[in-house]
């Protein structure tokens, strides 16, 4: 009994617990953060798509922005004026429209087996926060993107990267 009560007192001085699971700390309670390691492995594969989706996303925007712009001009009285204040927006816009005919029909078809046939590049301009997220394609040839490439360069809508296979994303 003695050694019973020993052990007792011996576990309460030295902490003897049952094996609690570790407390998260309380960003990760308020945040509710996920141990995203397993997706290390999947990243290689999912990250060029994502990449994808986010020029996609910047295309779709930039028409969004063009149909405001254009809309603007349309709906304002003194249209000319108008026009020579937004010309170099409405030049953007040119470009974007004719962009959106060359890459949306290549986002229907593009997938996994024939991800390396496509085309992009990375731009830079006055609004650019990340270069993730600036990219133009997806061409389904290096001739096409880079004549998009110049396009871009020679309307000064912003800085270019040279044309890219999409595998080199990885």
């Amino acid at each position: 009994m003695k050694n019973l009560f020993g052990i007792i007192i011996l576990c309460l001085i030295l902490g003897c617990s049952e094996n609690k699971p570790k407390e998260k700390t309380s960003y990760e309670n308020k945040y509710n953060i996920l141990d995203v390691s397993t997706f290390r492995e999947l990243e290689k594969n999912i990250r060029p798509l994502m990449v994808l989706s986010a020029g996609y996303t910047s295309v779709v925007t930039q028409l969004d922005i063009c149909d405001i712009y254009e809309s603007t001009v349309e709906e304002s009285k003194n249209k000319k004026t108008l026009k020579e204040v937004m010309a170099s927006s409405l030049i953007k816009c040119k470009f974007y429209r004719e962009l959106y005919k060359e890459v949306i029909p290549n986002f229907k078809t593009i997938n996994a087996t024939n991800l390396n046939n496509y085309f992009y590049f990375n731009y830079s301009n006055e609004y650019s926060e990340s270069s993730f997220t600036n990219i133009i394609g997806i061409f389904s040839n290096e001739a096409k993107c880079d004549k998009f490439k110049d396009n871009f360069l020679n309307k000064d809508i912003g800085y270019t990267s040279n044309c890219k296979n999409i595998s080199s994303i990885n």
